[in-house]
């Protein structure tokens, strides 16, 4: 997840939106199981750190925007 965000930045594609698409799936999904019972992150966990991953790597968007 943190990868592909930071690719996302460095592509010029802002980071934020990989959080719009995730509470969008939140929005529209079905309901999960426990966390602990899944392979993968819930997704209020899933919004959460993409919240703080797509903040560290705004600074890569800002400067791959400068360079258009």
């Amino acid at each position: 997840m943190r990868i592909g965000v930071e690719l996302a930045a460095r592509a010029d594609f802002d980071p934020r939106a990989a959080v719009t698409l995730w509470e969008k799936m939140q929005k529209h999904g079905k309901s999960q199981p426990p966390q602990f019972h899944s392979t993968h992150p819930s997704h209020a966990a899933r919004i959460s750190e993409l919240r703080e991953v797509s903040a560290k790597a705004m600074p890569r968007y800002e400067a791959a925007r400068a360079k258009r």
